[in-house]
């Protein structure tokens, strides 16, 4: 951190106050190189199975537990039918595929490809 002088803000802390008078703010400085960000964005095939906006699918894992659904709480979706209407390919998505559901009352939730079986 360094402190440089920006004239509206507060005045620098005592221990760090200089000869010039003014007021003070912290800056930061990044020198950082992030273009290893962009390496790894979005998700590879394998999480997002063969899955296609539109399809319909039913949720097979037994290990989950929804705190998100109004009158629900703490919803099991095993068994539980909806459709795919996205798949997040454009960041890196921990769960890449979003279901809509409609029972036992209208919601969406994100899955991972493992957690779904497609239905015909």
């Amino acid at each position: 951190w360094s402190y440089g002088m920006v004239p509206g803000h507060r005045s620098a802390p005592a221990g760090l106050r200089g000869a010039h008078s003014g007021t003070w703010r912290p800056t930061v400085s990044m020198d950082a190189d992030l273009g290893f960000l962009q390496d790894n964005v979005g998700p590879n095939v394998e999480e997002l199975g063969s899955f296609a906006v539109g399809d319909r699918v039913r949720v097979v894992s037994s290990k989950l537990e929804f705190m998100h659904v109004p009158k629900h709480p703490k919803l099991n979706p095993k068994g539980l039918e909806g459709e795919v209407t996205r798949l997040i390919t454009d960041v890196s998505a921990n769960l890449p595929v979003m279901v809509s559901f409609t029972e036992p009352r209208k919601f969406r939730a994100h899955f991972h490809a493992s957690e779904l079986e497609r239905i015909d």
